[in-house]
């Protein structure tokens, strides 16, 4: 019985080719698309899943309160994580991680690199983790002072083909490590990538002796492994109890220390904190891939669907023979469900080629690292068998009941046509294609115009033409006024300052207080270090005061002898003054230090130093020596870029012949803060772009169908006069409307994607009706001019060739 379904299947296939290939070829565009953000949502869910133990560990995180809100934080101070262990007995595992913030020169007897992926962790470190090594003891590489271990990549790059077991790497042409170990580069789907990963007992050298003993300063990330059957909101219901043993009251100087355990596995989708290791992606970034997938998928669907039903008459005759001869109504449907599966088989294997062509492509949009391989896991093959089941099932099911219920007698005379049942469903169907595929074009405008306003808009300063000069520690740091002097003798040099922190780089947060005033006038303020010039440098206004100076010596000195600041409008709002000019002259305190004593004697325009997904935030200026100067930004004249680094590099090599010449671009460095949503967007423009076209191959061959149906009607038109345009829009007409109903619904379903995925903005932008108006207008045309081709053929052909027979 199957061999015979299968055969007629065939035949009809054959037989009907321009079907055959609209449906197999929009399924498999339906289903390749679905298919690869199915894969780009499995592969972002699994991060952090390669820990045989990864269900049970957990990240310390803090929240810092103060009277005026909340921060929170994805680190904890350094000695929370042993004595968690210690006074906690179902914590069996505790591991502290402090990655190296700026770039640092790891060099060996020969050769030395900038690296940026260099960590601090205790030894249980690859215990925890599951992370085995290739060469070396896993469970001693870390328990010594100086001891590192690389990643195979380094290991290569330093040393070779040989072992680089028990040889040397010098960091910072300070501390010299021994390799202990060569570990694979980190898995991909991990919130953290490390290329070394060194003792953590040896970060007293790099960041002071008191660096481990502080238990309130928020510096490195904890992790803790609990049992399997330990109660994680029991345990955490403990942790105030925990801060005020350890770190003291609550309220500490007018702010509060909360921990909380967030889970490893939801860090990925679900953590945006301050002070994350790295960028995560978002969870309803992953749900609006799922809507688009399923929404081209449903497209593809409805092809099927529109088309089947169509052209249901063509097989009116075969299925009243069938009835005649004793067929049953239950036998056709599985026949007319079994063809539904079996082109989806068919699509699903053509959306297969075309993927594992276009992967480099397609992961190159998608920012992934995906492969069709990851589909031949058991698990994996079953789901997708499901899949195709699924999608056979809700393409031919309706199809099936139709034909399947034809009125044998009927059928045999020809009295189905036109039955407005079928065209109203047609019509439905059509309306819902291009409602969906306008919501996708007019959201890809969406993200591309938010990222366009986020690369456009006015950051409050000139970030154009300005480098940053890596001034990586010391060493370099103490020819800085000398190398200073040395680049402004270059005349497409127009100014040079310093800074610890860089626009583009987060800042250090520090607690204020006017002084005289009350805990309750706690204010959390950003805190920069700069040099002279340093406004003058990014063009940022001064609107009150003056900047700093070499020509007035307070502004050199400590914050215990009365130091000097420039706060900016946000903080002048924060503490409560009317106007710039009030906020001169007054005293703030660092809380943490009751002497501190600083000055305010100017007052910035606001602009921006995090990416637009902030807003401003408080922030107060101070003058720094050469010391804290990590950076240098070096404003050149437009036209000079290769001039100006040619110019410095060569100065930098004179004075710094011990570390290589390491410089960026401001610019740059905002643009990396929005490479997730220009991924984003073009990867909704193909999806956008494949909708589209899925939706006009059903209308292709929808509209060949109908203007066949209306062959000789368009026929005798012509003999009695019509032209062909009049012929054209009488064919079209019915589309119009359709697009436009289309258009409508499209309005509510485009606004709530718009507000949901707009909310990850501080500062935001919605497409204005114009552009809203011109994608409903694109798609009118494209699919009008799907139409077009057959009516106007149709129109166009010699009506005595049509009606000679009549």
């Amino acid at each position: 019985m199957f061999k015979n379904y299968f055969k007629r299947a065939i035949r009809h296939l054959l037989r009907d080719r321009l079907y055959a290939l609209l449906n197999i070829g929009s399924l498999a565009l339906g289903l390749a698309c679905f298919v690869w953000i199915w894969l780009y949502i499995k592969h972002e869910q699994g991060y952090d899943q390669y820990s045989t133990q990864s269900e049970n560990i957990y990240r310390v995180i803090t929240d810092f309160e103060t009277s005026t809100g909340t921060s929170n934080y994805a680190t904890s101070a350094p000695l929370w994580g042993p004595y968690l262990q210690q006074d906690y007995p179902e914590i069996t595992q505790a591991v502290r991680l402090k990655p190296l913030e700026e770039k640092m020169m790891v060099s060996n007897s020969k050769q030395g690199f900038y690296e940026t992926q260099w960590a601090f962790a205790d030894p249980a470190f690859f215990r925890m983790f599951s992370l085995s090594l290739l060469q070396g003891n896993a469970a001693t590489a870390l328990q010594q002072k100086h001891q590192v271990v690389i990643s195979q990549r380094m290991a290569q790059k330093y040393f070779g083909g040989g072992s680089p077991l028990g040889k040397q790497l010098n960091l910072n042409n300070r501390q010299t490590f021994t390799v202990s170990g060569v570990m694979a580069d980190f898995p991909v789907q991990s919130h953290f990538h490390f290329d070394f990963v060194a003792s953590f007992s040896s970060t007293p050298q790099i960041f002071g002796d008191n660096f481990i003993k502080h238990k309130r300063n928020l510096w490195v990330y904890t992790y803790l492994q609990l049992r399997p059957q330990a109660d994680k909101e029991a345990l955490e219901a403990r942790l105030p109890a925990f801060i005020d043993k350890y770190v003291g009251s609550q309220k500490h100087n007018g702010f509060k220390l909360t921990t909380h355990l967030q889970p490893l596995t939801s860090i990925h989708l679900q953590s945006h904190l301050l002070q994350e290791i790295e960028a995560n992606a978002q969870q309803s970034t992953l749900y609006i891939l799922w809507i688009i997938g399923s929404f081209v998928l449903l497209i593809a669907i409805t092809n099927y669907v529109n088309l089947a039903t169509a052209r249901a008459t063509r097989r009116a005759k075969e299925v009243g023979i069938t009835k005649v001869i004793g067929g049953h109504r239950t036998q056709l449907m599985i026949q007319f469900l079994g063809e539904a599966i079996m082109l989806t088989f068919l699509a699903l294997v053509l959306a297969g080629v075309g993927l594992e062509i276009t992967t480099p492509l397609l992961n190159q949009l998608s920012g992934g690292v995906l492969s069709l391989r990851d589909l031949l896991t058991p698990a994996m093959s079953l789901q997708l068998l499901l899949l195709v089941l699924g999608v056979g099932v809700l393409a031919g099911a309706y199809p099936a009941l139709v034909l399947a219920g034809f009125d044998p007698v009927k059928a045999l005379k020809g009295q189905l046509l036109n039955q407005r049942k079928g065209v109203n469903l047609r019509k439905t169907l059509i309306v819902t294609q291009f409602t969906v595929s306008i919501t996708l074009m007019v959201a890809t405008v969406a993200v591309y115009k938010q990222l366009t306003y986020m690369q456009n808009k006015s950051l409050g300063f000139n970030q154009e033409q300005v480098i940053l000069v890596d001034f990586p520690n010391q060493d370099t740091r103490k020819n800085y006024a000398v190398y200073k002097n040395e680049i402004l003798k270059n005349a497409a040099i127009t100014h040079v300052s310093g800074t610890s922190d860089a626009p583009g780089v987060s800042t250090n947060e520090h607690v204020f207080r006017p002084i005289g005033q009350g805990a309750t006038h706690d204010r959390v303020v950003h805190r920069a270090f700069v040099d002279y010039d340093y406004f003058k440098t990014l063009e940022v206004p001064l609107i009150a005061g003056r900047a700093f100076s070499n020509k007035h010596p307070r502004d050199t000195l400590s914050e215990k002898q009365g130091s000097t600041i420039v706060i900016n409008e946000t903080a002048v709002k924060a503490f409560g003054w009317k106007s710039a000019r009030e906020a001169i002259g007054k005293k703030l305190r660092r809380v943490e230090l009751s002497k501190s004593n600083y000055e305010i004697v100017g007052v910035v325009k606001d602009f921006h130093t995090e990416s637009l997904h902030q807003t401003i935030q408080p922030t107060l200026f101070n003058y720094a020596p050469a010391r804290r100067q990590s950076q240098m930004l070096v404003k050149y004249r437009g036209a000079a870029t290769q001039n100006a680094l040619a110019g410095l590099e060569k100065k930098w090599q004179r004075l710094n012949p011990a570390y290589n010449f390491s410089y960026s671009f401001v610019d740059q460095n905002f643009a990396k803060f929005y490479t997730r949503e220009t991924r984003l967007g073009k990867f909704m423009g193909g999806l956008a772009a494949m909708a589209i076209l899925v939706a006009c191959m059903g209308i292709f061959g929808l509209s060949a169908y109908m203007a066949q149906q209306r062959q000789k009607e368009i026929s005798v038109r012509k003999v009695l006069g019509a032209s062909v345009p009049h012929l054209w829009y009488i064919f079209v007409r019915q589309f119009i409307y359709l697009m436009l109903i289309a258009g409508v619904l499209a309005i509510p379903l485009t606004w709530v994607f718009t507000q949901n995925w707009l909310q990850n903005f501080a500062y935001r932008t919605l497409p204005s009706i114009a552009e809203y108006a011109l994608m409903g207008v694109i798609t009118l045309i494209i699919a009008l001019g799907t139409i077009s081709f057959h009516t106007i053929h149709i129109a166009r052909t010699n009506p005595v060739k049509v009606l000679r027979n009549e």
